[in-house]
């Protein structure tokens, strides 16, 4: 019998091959995976054992949006990992941690940041080098790999040719493509020129396009009709973000985007990312602009940092409410929460085999007793969306795949994303119960355990892919 010597052995583990469950023991070597037999067939030498009968070993999620960003420096923020998270997608939206190269671009981004996290590093870094330094020095709770934000080269730029020189130092330096905001000036107000320039850029490194939707009006096909001509000369791999709907025109905006979407897969690969949820999380800004019309669906708007909810009438904020709520705007733009997305369009969006999950969220601290403190979005996407596929009759294997290895194939997330040998070592350990919730007893990143149940401390194991 063979006896091979590894890190760690894990054992006794289910996996599902070709629709198949079989218990396996996975074996590691510093942070691959050495192999993968059914259990019981060699004898190994290992280090540390874990024994997990009758439990699951599936391959580590990947959020494919998430604002995570510098919030991964901090040493207490933990959130995407409690879910099966092991690498996210960061940089959506048009904005990036890098390049800041002076203090009016500092201050524009701690803003951002303090915002969402409520936290907002002292380091500074002038370029995504720096940036990758640092953090990998630190270590991270999960992989990253990082658009860079056309808003922020917008903003440190002096001229659109600096831009340009920015935009291509940061794919040199190992970012996964481009993100823009299709609504703000950084996109709108760029010359002709230097957005086919753009396009010629990433088609000449292979990178992706990412595209925060802003508008979800009527004039929705009109908005995008410039960047699906681009899409069409180059055939540039693109993402289109936020796919959410929350007006009174949602099945309408629905059969805008599935005729867009359509279309632009006839000339490139091409996907979109969502998360799973019949409400939104968006700024107190964008509800008050939105409120001069009725809100559809929106019931009630909830103040996430104090906990308030404020209810609607027929759809729309009464005088008193809304003098609340802008007295609050005015001290900050705050994060809300409300119901209101239309669930059918939400579930035809999440079975699409186009779609990835992403949180549209940042990491944050958890704590365990009391995860409602929390918005959904930031600590149950993926476990959500785990049990809405299962219970749609998706198979495990599909439903693992959309959460891991699909993601991994389109951002050539390379070796990760299955339970192969050769593959990283990123791999979540967990019970499924009957009604398909996942509960994870523990979490390899990169080879190592970096999550266990039975203790209340992350271990650091990521890095920048």
């Amino acid at each position: 019998m063979s006896h091979l010597k590894l890190d760690v052995l894990l054992t006794n583990g289910y996996i599902v091959k070709n629709e198949t469950l079989k218990k396996y023991d996975i074996g590691i070597v510093g942070n691959k995976i050495q192999s993968v037999e059914e259990a019981g067939k060699f004898s190994y030498i290992s280090e540390k054992t874990i024994d997990s009968t009758g439990l699951f070993f599936l391959p580590g999620f990947i959020d494919s949006h998430s604002h995570t960003d510098e919030a991964a420096l901090n040493d207490i923020f933990n959130s995407k990992l409690f879910q099966g998270i092991t690498s996210e997608i960061c940089g959506n939206c048009g904005g990036s941690p890098a390049p800041i190269n002076s203090e009016k671009t500092y201050k524009i981004r701690r803003e951002v940041k303090s915002c969402e996290d409520n936290w907002y590093t002292h380091f500074r870094w002038m370029t995504f080098r720096e940036y990758f330094k640092i953090a990998n020095q630190k270590k991270l709770t999960c992989n990253h790999l990082y658009f860079v934000g056309l808003w922020t080269l917008y903003e440190n730029s002096q001229s659109e040719q600096d831009l340009i020189i920015l935009f291509e130092n940061a794919l040199e330096s190992g970012c996964i493509g481009l993100s823009i905001n299709q609504g703000h000036k950084s996109w709108t107000s760029l010359s002709v020129i230097t957005k086919r320039k753009i396009f010629e850029i990433l088609k000449y490194h292979n990178k992706i396009f990412s595209v925060h939707l802003a508008n979800y009006s009527n004039d929705f096909m009109a908005n995008i009709s410039e960047i699906f001509t681009f899409i069409k000369k180059y055939r540039v791999k693109i993402v289109y973000s936020h796919i959410k709907f929350y007006n009174p025109t949602t099945n309408i905006n629905y059969n805008y985007f599935t005729e867009i979407f359509d279309q632009t897969c006839f000339y490139t690969e091409a996907r979109f990312d969502l998360y799973p949820f019949d409400s939104i999380c968006t700024r107190l800004s964008s509800i008050l602009n939105n409120s001069n019309n009725q809100l559809g669906g929106i019931k009630q708007i909830k103040i996430l940092s104090n906990g308030a909810n404020i209810q609607t009438v027929n759809g729309k904020i009464i005088p008193k409410d809304r003098a609340y709520l802008e007295h609050l705007l005015n001290k900050s733009d705050l994060l809300v929460s409300a119901n209101g997305i239309n669930q059918n369009t939400m579930f035809k969006l999440l079975a699409n085999k186009h779609s990835f999950i992403g949180s549209d969220y940042s990491s944050f601290k958890i704590c365990k007793n009391s995860l409602k403190t929390n918005h959904e979005r930031g600590y149950s996407s993926f476990l959500k969306s785990f049990k809405l596929l299962m219970n749609a009759n998706y198979s495990l294997e599909s439903t693992i795949s959309k959460l891991s290895y699909n993601p991994a194939i389109f951002y050539n997330i390379k070796n990760r994303g299955k339970i192969l040998r050769n593959y990283y070592a990123d791999i979540i350990i967990c019970n499924i119960t009957d009604d398909y919730d996942l509960c994870i007893e523990q979490i390899l990143v990169n080879g190592k355990i970096a999550y266990d149940k039975k203790s209340t401390s992350i271990i650091k194991h990521g890095n920048i892919l």
